[in-house]
This record gives structure tokens, C-alpha cells and sequence, in this order.
């Protein structure tokens, strides 16, 4: 029993989250971004996607964490990703030079949003469509804000979903009614659709959506008026890209503290 408890700390030590997908050489032989895994869905096209404040559904717990402090994020982000000061200042400037009006909340959601969803999805756009004789990859980012709490999530978790299935009125609060939402909706049925039909998320509803590559970084970002952005947020990403949720420890990101 030991042992086995020994190998499952040493394996959430060394990975995102507390259980992974284990490959058996049965039903997974390999990791899906790896040569061989690439080899495996080559001709398959991909899509992938978040919601621009992923992360804010888990700092609900203490609705204080929407209206922290300038210090209290920057002693959170030192603490929880065991950082030093400068690391701290230089994330925050790359976050707010791709949008000024951030509060210390808005960043402390971005970051932990990118760090625990986005992240993992731009490396797998990254390696799919840098590697040679791939199916296409489409990025999208999902920004619709939700009426809960006057909007203080923002787009967290999963809120893409009802949209995707047309299930807004029935997802109720949580997604809001009304007309810009129904647009929300359609735009993105309308590519889930025409990407389940022909591999390609194109649709007469949104501007061109050129395939992600490693130059230009194409993102959709979906609302009631969809446009695309390159490198959407791209210096605040790489930033981050080394920084690691601890995963014995996750209060240390979303505990509210004084």
C-alpha cells in the first residue's frame, strides 16, 4: 500500500492535476503529442477552446477574491507559484499591456485561467500545427460575460456549453437571456456545426477563421459579435508558461487571505 501511495504522490507531483489518463498499450498507446500520438490523428482536424475567466468559478468560494488588493495579488501569485517579486511585476506588465484596465482580480483570474486551461490547449495547438502533414487546428476563446453577481465571473467554466447546444434559456442565470445571447449561441452552434460536417469551423456568421499556426496564433473569440485576434494575449501567456499550480496545495491560488 505504501508504495502505491508513494507512486501516486510522486505522479501528481509531477503532472497539472491529481489523475490523468494512464497509457495502457491497449486503449492509449501514447501520449496524443508525441510522434507517435501526432501520427495517429494526423488527418484528424482539432478545436480547441476556453473562456476568456476559466479560473473564476473556483475563487468563488470567498467572493472577496474579486476585489483584492494590488499587494495581496502580488504576495498570492509569490506564494502560491513560489515566485520572486520581479516575476510578480513582470507578469502583471504583460497582463495589463494587453489590457490597461485590468483590476488585481481580473489578472489574478487571468493568470490562473491561462496557467490551468489555456496553457495546455496553445501547446497542443502548437505542436499539432507546427509538426509536418497535420489536419488543421482552430482556436477559439470564448468571452460572452454571464449576469451572475452583476457579471463578476466574467466567462468561467464550461459556460461555453449551453451556447454550444443552444441551451441558453434553459441554462437559465447562469448564461443570461435576451437577444445578444441567442447571437452568442448561434455563432457558436453555427461552427460547431460546420466544424462537425467538414473539419472546418468557418460559417457564414464569422469572419474568416484562419487555422492556428506558430506565426500568427489565430484566435476566434466568440461573443454576439465574433472577430479574430493573433496572439491574443500572447506576451501575458508566455510569461506564464513555466509557472505550475502545486497540486497538494491549490489553496495557496484560490484562498482569500488578509
Amino acid at each position: 500500500m505504501q508504495t502505491m501511495l508513494d507512486a501516486r504522490i510522486r505522479a501528481v507531483a509531477a503532472s497539472f492535476e491529481g489523475a490523468r489518463p494512464v497509457i495502457d498499450g491497449k486503449h492509449i498507446v501514447a501520449r496524443p503529442m508525441t510522434p507517435e500520438g501526432l501520427a495517429m490523428h494526423a488527418q484528424v482536424p482539432m478545436l480547441l477552446g476556453s473562456t476568456k475567466t476559466e479560473a473564476s468559478l473556483f475563487f468563488q468560494g470567498d467572493m472577496r477574491n474579486f476585489t483584492l488588493t494590488e499587494e495581496q495579488m502580488r504576495v498570492r501569485l509569490r506564494t502560491a507559484f513560489k515566485i520572486d517579486y520581479a516575476k510578480v511585476d513582470a507578469i502583471m506588465a504583460a497582463y495589463r499591456k494587453a489590457s490597461p484596465d485590468m483590476t488585481p482580480s481580473d489578472i489574478l483570474v487571468a493568470i490562473a485561467s491561462d496557467v490551468q486551461f489555456r496553457f495546455p490547449l496553445t501547446g497542443a495547438a502548437e505542436t499539432k500545427s507546427g509538426a509536418t502533414e497535420q489536419a488543421p487546428v482552430y482556436m477559439y476563446n470564448f468571452n460572452w460575460t454571464i449576469p451572475w453577481q452583476n457579471g463578476v465571473l466574467g466567462s468561467p467554466h464550461a459556460v461555453d456549453i449551453p451556447f454550444a447546444f443552444g441551451t441558453v434559456n434553459e441554462a437559465g442565470e447562469m448564461t443570461g437571456p435576451g437577444d445578444d445571447a441567442m447571437e452568442t449561441s448561434m455563432n457558436l452552434m453555427s461552427a460547431f456545426v460546420s466544424f462537425a460536417r467538414t473539419g472546418n469551423p468557418n460559417n457564414a456568421r464569422m469572419p474568416e477563421w484562419k487555422p492556428y499556426d506558430t506565426t500568427t496564433r489565430t484566435t476566434m473569440l466568440v461573443d454576439a459579435t465574433c472577430e479574430t485576434a493573433p496572439d491574443w494575449r500572447g506576451d501575458a501567456l508566455r510569461e506564464v508558461t513555466t509557472l505550475k499550480i502545486d497540486p497538494f496545495n491549490r489553496a495557496a491560488l484560490y484562498r482569500y487571505e488578509t
